[in-house]
């Protein structure tokens, strides 16, 4: 009954959700249009949205193209100067100076925040491609290039020329050593090619060299696969040990009320506590440990052992806290002579089943939390069916 009010009550929520954003959407398309289009920001760029146009008895679909708002002159004044002042602190890159490049550039297309496009013309340009990467197979000697930069800020337009000289890349430099070692590697390759073996180099600008073929690792893959398939059996099988756990002890709690009850009957019709123990044990399935528990006291009993020690067992054979209860209630009654046995039997027959009531109360407050989740899961998506065209319609 809780869920199905829950239900109609989500369903309600989704119904006024999809009732408020249609009257706003109609609100904002058709009754309070005035033919004007907002522009949007330079940072969104040029948009496009679709308008119905009533001519006649006519009515077409039309795309209009909206281009964003232009920025003031002096804004965009105000941003050249930014993205010349972020230009030339990092166009050199790892480079000290524009009189001794021997390491890449770095030539970005924007600058200022995207705000301002930049246009790169090297000449010449077989030195350094357009990412400013140096290529080192063009460069033998330093050479003198010229970079030109066009900074452009939607109308406003300022260009830089930036001489440069370029040197060969250091071998110092990981590209420097990079590019000889492949070198050496191509002349390795190609100075001898019939014979059946290539020699490796041993030095590349005076530094020794160590080769080792790089392993597939296919081995330690499949070690450490193994080890991590045995930690998650080992995860799945403590996982599995402790559903296994909880449900014993909930089907110990279930049988609880009813063993309690049936020995206070029998205790109060005059059968001894032994036989009771015999009759209730008739009832034992697998579905019952409870009962099970007490039918392996009885037969412990009957193969010898004294009812005490039997009693004091109840407790390994269903470890669940009234089991211990009960042993220890059985067992002080056979050590003290107590009378008032079947008192005590009825008086904790009433309180397991309180106790049953209880658990039964929360198992159906989890059910309920356990549907709750699917439906709260199945709100979202409808959320999402019915906001992700409104917002993109609206472009919020």
């Amino acid at each position: 009954m809780k869920n199905k009010k829950l239900a109609k009550r989500l369903i309600l929520l989704i119904e006024v959700i999809g009732l408020l954003m249609w009257g706003m959407e109609a609100l904002q398309h058709s009754l309070l249009y005035d033919n004007t289009i907002p522009r949007g920001t330079p940072e969104e760029g040029v948009t496009e949205k679709e308008f119905t146009v009533t001519h006649g008895n006519e009515t077409d679909t039309v795309t209009v193209r909206i281009h964003p708002q232009a920025r003031p002159k002096k804004e965009q004044k105000k941003l050249l100067a930014r993205a010349k002042e972020e230009l030339l602190s990092s166009y050199l890159g790892e480079n000290a100076s524009p009189k001794q490049i021997d390491h890449d550039l770095y030539l970005s297309t924007t600058y200022a925040d995207g705000a301002v496009e930049a246009t790169w013309n090297l000449t010449p340009g077989q030195y350094v491609d357009t990412s400013g990467a140096l290529r080192p197979e063009s460069i033998q000697e330093p050479v003198e290039v010229v970079a030109e930069v066009e900074l452009r800020c939607e109308d406003a337009l300022e260009t830089l020329t930036l001489p440069l000289t370029i040197y060969p890349l250091s071998l110092d430099t990981p590209e420097g050593f990079g590019y000889a070692l492949e070198e050496q590697l191509r002349q390795a390759d190609e100075g001898h090619p019939t014979e059946g073996i290539i020699h490796l180099p041993e030095q590349v600008a005076g530094v020794d060299l160590t080769w080792r073929e790089r392993m597939e690792g296919t081995g330690m893959q499949l070690c450490l696969l193994g080890i991590a398939a045995a930690v998650g059996l080992r995860a799945a099988e403590g996982a599995e040990e402790r559903e296994r756990k909880k449900k014993l002890t909930k089907a110990l709690q279930r049988d609880y009320p009813n063993i309690v009850n049936w020995l206070s009957l029998y205790v109060g019709a005059g059968i001894s506590m032994k036989q009771a123990f015999a009759m209730i044990g008739k009832e034992a399935t697998s579905e019952h440990p409870g009962y099970e528990a007490i039918l392996r006291c009885y037969r412990s009993m009957a193969d010898g052992k004294s009812e005490m020690a039997a009693y004091e067992d109840l407790s390994t054979y269903a470890p669940e806290k009234n089991y211990r209860k009960l042993s220890l209630l059985i067992t002080h009654h056979l050590r003290k002579g107590s009378e008032d046995l079947m008192f005590q039997l009825e008086k904790e027959a009433r309180a397991a089943f309180e106790q049953r009531k209880i658990l039964a109360k929360v198992a159906g407050e989890e059910a309920s939390t356990k549907l709750l989740l699917p439906m709260m899961g199945l709100l979202g998506i409808v959320l999402v069916v019915l906001i992700v065209p409104a917002l993109w319609g609206i472009n919020i």
